[in-house]
């Protein structure tokens, strides 16, 4: 409300404030092995992708070019039963950490 006591609605929106990546969504969870990742990014560039098992064994190391805007990432886990941990990097530094849980 104003001064003179008049009043405005503005539209709201989410945003990003520091940018870099937010992963929206990692489905399904459970999983078969087959897992997507769906990635908005406010930057361009590489970001490496490391999928690890319960006790720390590097299962997959890739790197994934993402664009801005949305982004889907599709990756297969060759492994057993079991949770695991999904560790994201971009070339700047900033880390985002995630699990998914396998079951064949």
């Amino acid at each position: 409300m104003d001064y003179d006591g008049t009043y405005d609605y503005s539209k709201i929106e989410a945003c990003n404030c520091d940018g870099g990546i937010k992963i929206e969504s990692l489905f399904p969870n459970p999983s078969h092995g087959e897992i997507n990742i769906l990635i908005t990014s406010t930057e361009e560039g590489p970001l490496n992708l490391k999928i690890y098992d319960a006790i720390g064994k590097l299962v997959l190391d890739d790197v994934v070019n993402l664009h801005q805007g949305t982004n889907l990432i599709n990756n297969f886990i060759q492994a057993e039963n079991g949770k695991y941990y999904i560790s994201a990097s971009t070339g700047n530094g900033k880390h985002y950490d995630y699990s998914v849980i396998v079951i064949k």
